[in-house]
This record gives structure tokens, sequence and C-alpha cells, in this order.
């Protein structure tokens, strides 16, 4: 599988072609996301712009049955997830004359595996044949070079769109169908050929990558060993393949994106130029040494003070911050009206100005600026509380309160025809049994929680209505099911612990139960409920399930970007 890197420039004549499509509206709560690696922005039209004229690496050394592409990790609260569509730009070789095209299966894997490899099946595969092509008005949408696609589901068919994910990692992959052309003189180099004389690594397009690479993000699926036009495949991270199998280091991300509705957009953290401190998401950009102090993001020796300071020394050499210009910071720290302290009637208190005239010695007060002898207790007519000067007229008794200087009688009880609950007084009207709330006064029992124990059948084949049972606890009369995001029909629920329905039509999948009661709470059993191809004669026991090669050559000429739909209304080849 030859490589070779490979310097071209071109100008870029962006041309958007679009097909409407009327598409089944996205899940409540959906948020649309990006998944992509690249350094261009979402927009395939703004990348595109940026790209074009630009020196950037390709890859044309690919061989029938090869594949490219990149791993996504979607956070949990993601999840449940509906792939909606993917972009990709592509380049051709600089010299080459007329349009040149290469056929392709687009596969998308859903998996848990930590390699790039999935470890197994897709879970939706489609032909470029099967692509509806918005130039031509026909079928057929080949990978073309120097050129942009974005290709859109047809959510309102389940034929023609991956399932709803509920977890894992998802691969979008995209495998060369067509063997190799003859097009050395173009790409440029003799790695095109085999010594033996069958072409075999030189397809008509290429992929495009950025300036630096994500590790564990772009993989290829490659015959194995390097070089040879058949053999043995296996999955490698592109960072991961010897330059001494490919003259040159793979260092920049594939130009691809993934675009998908989620359940919730994850916290992204910011942590752009700071050093320690809060990271926006819960997390830390990173911590300080024991000798420093974080402050602003950023480790100093010294930790500034301005609690309760307005301006002034914050006592590591800074300010806590300044005045106006007709304002000057007083001896508290705080800014003050620019005046003169005037102390000519007083000695004490403050003089005016944010200052002082004084203290008064042991034994006597400051009152309206005057050094007075210390306080008198006026307790006349008072049984009880404060006495003025900082102690006590006297003391209740245990029964009693005391209520502005007078001893008040005790506060009878309110508790009639009450269980539980406040008396009015402080006290408690009683207490409810373990597990019971109180509700004005009456002790209730809350309603059993809500759970699903098992479903049956789990299992049912695509597009076929299917008759399940539930059981759990918590069911309430007017429950509704759901298999992931489809609802069920003639629900009937039998006590709190079963509930009979009918299961609807479904793509094949994995799918989350769920049962919603008619206050609202629900409950989800994940992976309940496994769907499979009408053509299995038993489905199988369920299982778990959790990228290519690339050489850098430059982008040649991007001469224009193709956005097309996928309208999907034939055969397709889903993965089993």
């Amino acid at each position: 599988m030859p490589r070779t890197p490979l310097a071209a420039r071109s100008a870029f004549a962006p041309l958007a072609l679009a097909l409407s499509l009327a598409l089944a509206p996205s899940p409540a709560h959906a948020e649309p996301w990006v998944f992509k690696y690249d350094e261009f922005p979402e927009g395939l039209s703004q990348a595109a712009s940026i790209i074009d004229g630009g020196q950037f690496y390709t890859q044309p050394g690919f061989v029938r049955g090869e594949a490219f592409g990149q791993i996504y990790r979607p956070a949990p609260e993601m999840f449940p997830l509906q792939i909606k569509g993917f972009d990709i730009i592509l380049a051709a070789p600089p010299y080459a004359s007329g349009t040149l095209t290469a056929n392709a299966t687009i596969e998308i894997y859903n998996s848990e595996s930590k390699t790039p490899d999935p470890a197994s099946s897709p879970i939706f595969a489609i032909s470029t044949a099967d692509l509806f092509n918005p130039v031509t008005q026909e079928f057929g949408l080949p990978l073309q070079g120097n050129t942009g696609i974005s290709v859109e589901f047809d959510l309102s068919s389940e034929d023609n769109r991956p399932p709803v994910l509920t977890g894992g990692n998802i691969w979008l992959v995209i495998r060369f169908d067509d063997p190799a052309a003859s097009l050395a003189s173009e790409w440029g180099t003799l790695s095109c050929f085999q010594v033996e004389g069958l072409i075999c690594g030189c397809q008509n397009v290429g992929t495009v990558h950025d300036s630096g690479i994500v590790k564990q993000a772009n993989v290829i699926h490659h015959v194995t060993p390097l070089g040879t036009c058949s053999g043995a495949m296996a999955w490698s991270y592109m960072e991961n393949i010897p330059a001494t199998d490919t003259g040159f280091t793979i260092d920049g991300d594939v130009i691809m994106r993934l675009r998908a509705d989620v359940a919730s957009a994850p916290c992204v953290p910011a942590c752009d130029g700071l050093a320690c401190g809060d990271d926006g998401c819960g997390g830390l950009c990173g911590t300080c040494p024991a000798d420093r102090f974080c402050v602003a993001g950023a480790c100093v020796t010294c930790q500034p003070n301005c609690l309760s300071r307005q301006c002034g020394d914050d006592g590591c050499g800074g300010s806590c911050g300044s005045c106006g210009a007709d304002q000057i910071c007083g001896d508290d720290y705080f800014c003050h009206d620019d005046c003169t302290p005037d102390c000519s009637q007083n000695t004490c208190g403050p003089d005016g100005c944010g200052g002082s005239c004084g203290s008064c010695s042991d034994g006597l007060t400051c009152t309206a600026g005057r050094c007075e002898a210390a306080c008198a207790p006026s307790c006349d007519g008072r049984a009880c509380g404060p006495d003025g000067c900082g102690g006590t007229c006297g003391t209740c008794p245990a029964d009693h309160t005391c209520d502005d200087g007078v001893c008040a009688a005790p506060c009878a009880p309110a508790c009639d025809g009450a269980e539980c609950g406040d008396d009015g007084c402080g006290g408690s009207c009683g207490t409810c049994a373990a597990g019971d709330t109180c509700d004005a006064g009456r002790c209730t029992t809350p309603p059993p929680a809500l759970t699903i124990t098992t479903v049956s059948p789990n299992q049912a084949f695509a597009l076929q209505p299917t008759a399940i049972s539930i059981t759990g606890t918590g069911f309430s009369a007017g429950a509704q099911v759901k298999i992931g995001a489809s609802d069920c029909s003639d629900e009937a629920v039998t006590g709190d612990g079963l509930i009979t329905a009918t299961a609807p039509p479904l793509g094949v999948g994995n799918y989350a139960v769920i049962v919603v009661n008619p206050d609202e709470r629900i409950a989800t059993l994940p992976n309940a409920f496994q769907v499979f191809p009408v053509d299995l004669v038993t489905p199988p026991v369920s299982g778990s399930s959790d990228s290519g090669c690339a050489s850098t050559s430059p982008l040649s000429s991007i001469a224009s970007l193709l956005l097309a739909l996928a309208l999907i209304a034939r055969a397709r080849a889903r993965a089993d």
C-alpha cells in the first residue's frame, strides 16, 4: 500500500446544490451536534473556502477493499443519539483531466471496543450507487476529487437511516469498491504501481488532512503487510502506521464530520490560557504547587486579600481597585467622596472621610463624637431581655418566652385532627412510619418505585409488530410504553407489576424499553429489546458490540462543493 506526499495549489469555486427532502421531526429535547476532529469550521462551505488554494496533505494510495474513517466517542449525556448525515472533503490528482470518481461503501459501526477495530459488523451500510445525485437527477453519487460531499439520511424511513444509538463509540468508515486506477503521472509518484506490474495503490480520489492529528481518532482498515495488493486485513490508528512502511508519517486529521441529534450537548471545558482553577465543567484546569496560590487561573507566590476591600493594597503589591477622580481610598479600604476630615467638634468616631477622630480610653464610650462614661443599664418596666448596655434585665421561667421585656405564657400546641407535622409551638404532632410522608398533618404512603425487571419476549424480527409483556413495580393505570423512540400500542396494566403491549415495527438494532406513568415518572431498561433482520430463521443469542492508510500529499484543486441529500430508495446493504 505505497504512499508518497505531493504538494499542489488551486483556486476553489464552490458550487452548492441541494435537494429538499421532508424529514421526520427530531426527538423532543434533541440538540444538533457535529462530531469532528479537523481544525476547520463546522460549515462545509466555510471549511472548503479556507482549504481552497492552501498547502494540505492528501492520501491517494488505497487499494480495493481498503477503508479510512474516524472514531467518535460521545459523552454519556448525549444518548439517545440519532445520526443524521455526514460530510467529507476529498482531493483529486493535481494534473488529472476530466472528472475523476471512485465508488465506495459508507459504513457505520457502534461498539464498546477500546481499539481501532470495532470488532463487530456495521449497524448501517450503503453504497454510493444508492445515493441520489441532484446533478444527474439519478441514483449514483460516487466519491469525487476536489469536491466536498454532504449526505443527509432520510429520517422518516427506518430503512434509510442508522438506528437510534443508546451508548458506545461510533465508527464512520469509507471503503473503496473499485480497483485502483493508473494515475502515477497525475499523483506524481511511481509508488502507485507494484513492482510485479499490478496497479493496486492509487485511487482516483484521496483523503485531505489538516495540520495536526488527534491521537486514536483517525483509523484505516488496510491490507497487511502494507504495500501488497491483497491479503489479510487489519485495523490501525493512522498515527501508528510506521514511517518505514509508508515513507512518511500521517500527522493530520481526515476532513470528515458526523452530524447527529443528541439528547444533551456535553459541557466543553474552557482552559485556554489557564494553569489552574475551574474549567467550567466541574473539573480543574490544573493545580498549583504547595507554595503557590491560584489567582485568576495563574499560580502565584502571594495570595491577594481583597475581602471587604474596594480599593488600596491587596497585600501582594497589587491593588484591590481604584477610586473615581473625585474620590479617595480611606483607611477602611473603601472609596469615599474627596473631602477634608473634620474633627473640630469630635474627639472620637469617624472624621467624615473614612478615617477616625480618635478612640476613647477604657471605661468610656464614644457617643456623638464625645468620650463619655460607661453605659447606664435601663430596665424600667422590663422583666427580661437586654438592658441596653450589653447585660440583661432578667430571665423568664423555662416554659415562658421574653417578648419585648415581658415574660409571655407558653405556647399551646394545636394538633386537633393532625397525626404528624408542626404543632405551632416548635414541636411536633407526631411522626410517620418509616417510608411514609407527612402531608397536611396526615401520614401518606408514597407510591412504589417505578422499575422494569423483565421484557418478554425481548427479541423480534424487523418491521413486524410484536406482543410483549413487561414486569416490574410501580406501574399505574394509563402508563405508556416506548421501544426506543417509538410508541407501543394496546398498553394494558395489570396491578402494579405487569404491563402488556404491542411493540411497533422496528428496524434492526438494540433498543431501550421505557415505561412512562401518568404522573410523569419514567423507568428505563437499556438494551432490553433486540430486533433482527427478517431473513434470519431464528434470532441469535444477544451479544455485545463495540479505521485506513494514508500518504500525505497536499490537496490539489478543490473545484466544486456538492451538497447532496441521501434519498435512499433501493435495497440497502445493512449489517446484521
